[in-house]
């Protein structure tokens, strides 16, 4: 379509301050929608940064909703011929200290649940769903952004089989009834299966999703997304070694064109989109990383623990069991084809977004600033001084006096 009839077409994107969704947002101001946009609590100020890029005075509105309750959903769908559900809501935590999805502290101080996480996505696509049903007459898609979380990524079916290669397409479903099959993958699964089910009672609708892999690239905004966390805690040497796993490395850019060309893609409606550019070792990530970084100061690490560590660790951590243990030392050929061929999606080379992912991490303050060459001399000092220490006990204790007086008068001369 061209501008004059896109500016005529309005979009829903709900979730609009997040990560995926300013990218969306930003695309489809290029193109000439008319955007509204759903947040939870609107102040101009916050919401600047999506405001500039407009192309035209007001081609962006927000409007305030929550997927936990009622208020305003049966506003926000009339009048809206696309819905982009890209909200992935959480309880009450702080994600932004979290190494992981769950792993932030709770404000509320009570025990969480997997329900905690599971209840707020499929009630809020229940809300959703509801409102498009007796408010959305205008209504032709929805495009929800689901995960690779929902395709059996784990690979569950492996696991004890020794396999090492797998070949991972968006037709396979993740087995929710398993044991240790976490509330990340079982909320995205069940969200998605519910959209599926409404457009099958209501057949005026069409129902698209979009499953994208580690999603990482340039930011909008000043915040970090919980996708980028890894990346973070590697600049940061948080993490001592890197397990051997693979991510599926996706661009937020190509993302972004996948939701907004779904929407009208012939092909589109009914279909589940893979959005994965390439699978990457960890150990591959981290050594580019390295290569930039290190020279500069950054700890980033890339060692990792033989198999039967990660074995070991898996008894002990739970997120280690379910997430790192099934896909150790696992292969996979991803198939990313329909993505290409149906939404037009050209996929970046992974290694320059990774590099533009850091760049920003470090631009907006989410990484710690190296120590200076001096701090880290005086580091290596130490670590040497600590191991001479070590070294002469050990002799004098195993060697007594004379043997130490030996070998200093070997080493003076």
């Amino acid at each position: 379509m061209s501008q004059e009839e896109n500016a005529k077409t309005l979009v829903l994107v709900i979730g609009a301050s997040g990560f995926i969704a300013g990218h969306i947002i930003k695309q489809l101001c290029e193109r000439g929608y008319q955007v509204r946009g759903t947040v939870r609590k609107y102040k101009k100020e916050n919401y600047e940064y999506l405001l500039d890029l407009q192309k035209r005075q007001g081609q962006i509105e927000f409007i305030e909703c929550d997927l936990t309750k009622d208020d305003n959903w049966d506003e926000a769908v009339k009048g809206v011929k696309y819905v982009i559900h890209t909200a992935n809501p959480m309880p009450d935590t702080d994600m932004s200290e979290s190494g992981g999805f769950g792993g932030g502290s709770n404000r509320n101080k009570t025990p969480l649940t997997d329900d905690d996480y599971i209840k707020p996505a499929v009630d809020g696509m229940t809300r959703i769903l509801n409102a498009i049903r007796d408010h959305g007459k205008s209504i032709k898609r929805i495009v929800y952004t689901s995960s690779i979380g929902s395709i059996n990524w784990e690979c569950w079916d492996t696991v004890g089989t020794g396999k090492k290669i797998v070949y991972t397409h968006s037709g396979t479903w993740t087995p929710i009834g398993r044991c240790h099959v976490n509330f990340f993958q079982i909320r995205f699964t069940l969200a998605e299966q519910l959209g599926f089910e409404f457009v099958k009672k209501h057949d005026k609708y069409e129902f698209t999703t979009i499953l994208p892999g580690l999603v990482v690239g340039p930011l909008l905004n000043d915040r970090k997304p919980m996708s980028m966390t890894s990346l973070q805690m590697c600049l940061n040497g948080e993490y001592p070694v890197v397990p051997r796993i693979q991510w599926g490395v996706v661009d937020v850019r190509e993302v972004a064109t996948a939701h907004v060309n779904a929407m009208t893609a012939p092909n589109a409606p009914g279909k589940r989109y893979l959005l994965v550019g390439e699978c990457l070792w960890y150990k591959d990530m981290v050594e580019l990383m390295a290569y930039k970084y290190s020279k500069l100061g950054y700890p980033v690490p890339t060692m990792e623990p033989p198999e039967f560590v990660v074995k070991l660790l898996s008894y002990i951590d739970p997120e280690i069991g379910n997430f790192v243990l099934p896909i150790n030392n696992l292969k996979r050929f991803v198939d990313h084809r329909p993505s290409v061929e149906d939404l037009d999606v050209i996929y970046r080379p992974p290694h320059e977004t990774i590099i533009e992912a850091c760049e920003d991490l470090i631009k907006k303050g989410h990484v710690r600033k190296p120590p200076s060459t001096l701090q880290r001399a005086v580091k290596k000092g130490a670590i040497v001084g600590v191991g001479l220490t070590a070294l002469v006990g050990s002799v004098y204790i195993f060697g007594g006096k004379e043997k130490l007086e030996e070998i200093k008068s070997k080493i003076l001369g």
